[in-house]
């Protein structure tokens, strides 16, 4: 606002009559009152009572500043000073290190450098950035470290690309887990079916078709499950089965025959087998057949058969 006097320090002259100094002391009160009123109490008529009776600051206006000159020794300055099309807070010490306090209005702006032994100093990057509902490191490398514990009220997301500390398993049921762990507690599994329908004569072992699994382990210990319906072609027809790894036997082997009264009859068959202590590695496993009477068969058209190979914790 525009003050009623200008503040001359020139007057009143020393010619003039000693009569008009009651009108120039009332005037110099008013000028001191109409400058100081909007920024500290107890510069009006009613100064002894309510809020104009306490010693204080109402508000301070800073007019801006093209630049801030750097202040003597243990002082500091504070003024407005442009910065984005308007002003802002700044404050520039005895050494000439100057700093924006303010930006669109808020404490910080977009300077904020936490390195060590600072709390909230100039930096000419960001290193964070603060909102009402973020807390970012800038760019794709910024690292965070927690001394203590860090926790997200809400949804904590974290990337792809996330790693735990050590690949050490969890301790507790809250901990996280890692991919180690997982997957040497899940392991893997594969299955092999057969449909087409089959048949054996040998004495000697055979590898029943389809009947092969290939796994890569970690080491440790591998479950075989095998399902089918086998038959004999005869009265007396006699065959075995038994695991296979691709260099020997696993295993015990599984015999069984057709009674007498029971030619081409269908016999639901399983077995089963523990593989323990294997190096990690890969390995192929398959089902043998064999027979010693008549003929035997599989038929898988009609009742498929199973290889099921599962790598399990050790």
């Amino acid at each position: 606002m525009a003050f009623t006097r200008d503040y001359e320090i020139t007057t009143p002259a020393g010619t003039e009559d000693v009569s008009s100094g009651d009108d120039r002391i009332r005037a110099f009160k008013a000028d001191i009152e109409e400058r100081l009123e909007n920024m500290f109490y107890g510069f009006n008529a009613d100064s002894t009572t309510g809020d104009e009776a306490t010693a204080g600051a109402k508000a301070l206006n800073f007019k801006e500043q093209s630049s801030i000159s750097t202040p003597s020794a243990d002082q500091i300055s504070l003024a407005a000073k442009e910065a984005g099309g308007k002003a802002e807070l700044h404050v520039k010490d005895e050494d000439g290190d100057e700093f924006q306090i303010t930006t669109g209005g808020k404490i910080g702006g977009s300077n904020i450098d936490l390195t060590a032994g600072k709390d909230l100093t100039g930096s000419s990057t960001s290193d964070i950035a603060l909102n009402t509902d973020k807390f970012t490191v800038a760019g794709a490398t910024g690292n965070v470290s927690v001394g203590g514990t860090l926790e997200s009220v809400g949804v904590a997301t974290l990337a792809d690309t996330s790693v735990t500390k050590t690949t050490a398993a969890p301790a507790a049921d809250a901990q996280i887990a890692n991919k180690l762990y997982v997957d040497n507690a899940i392991g893997q599994s594969s299955k092999a079916t057969g449909t087409s329908d089959i048949s054996n004569t040998s004495a000697d072992w055979a590898d029943m078709t389809n009947m092969s699994v290939a796994l890569t382990t970690k080491g440790g210990n591998v479950l075989l499950l095998f399902t089918g319906t086998i038959r004999g072609s005869q009265a007396l027809s006699a065959w075995s089965l038994r695991f296979y790894d691709g260099s020997g036997a696993v295993g015990t082997v599984y015999q069984s025959e057709s009674a007498s009264s029971h030619a081409d009859a269908y016999r639901p068959f399983s077995m089963q087998y523990l593989v323990t202590s294997l190096a990690a590695g890969a390995y192929t496993f398959k089902v043998q057949w064999k027979d010693t009477e008549g003929t035997v068969y599989q038929d898988g058209a009609s009742y498929p058969r199973t290889l099921i190979a599962i790598e399990l914790p050790s």
